[in-house]
């Protein structure tokens, strides 16, 4: 089973600042809550967006160097990921169906 994608995104913030693991998965979970997304079912997709949004402020709040690399790096990583997670019967595919 592949590692959720939230997990994959906060291990990379991790290892791409000085924010120790805490650090790193409490600012996601924040900037999740924020944008109104699951920790456990965002897909790559919903997380790309959110970070694009909020990820820069978040982190220049913290003290993080050279915030446009990091982000630009996540969010290519969760764009990679792309839809990950939702499953087919999901409200969100379900609802992304409805404008095809």
């Amino acid at each position: 089973m592949a590692e959720p994608i939230f997990d994959v995104i906060a291990s990379e913030l991790e290892a791409a600042t000085d924010l120790d693991r805490l650090e790193s998965r409490g600012t996601l979970r924040l900037l999740l809550k924020e944008a109104g997304l699951d920790a456990a079912r965002v897909t790559g997709d919903q997380f790309a967006v959110a970070m694009r949004a909020l990820l820069p402020v978040a982190l220049a709040s913290r003290g993080v160097g050279d915030v446009d690399r990091v982000c630009d790096r996540l969010v290519l990583l969760a764009d990679g990921l792309g839809g990950g997670t939702a499953s087919a019967d999901s409200p969100e595919a379900m609802f992304g169906r409805f404008g095809r």
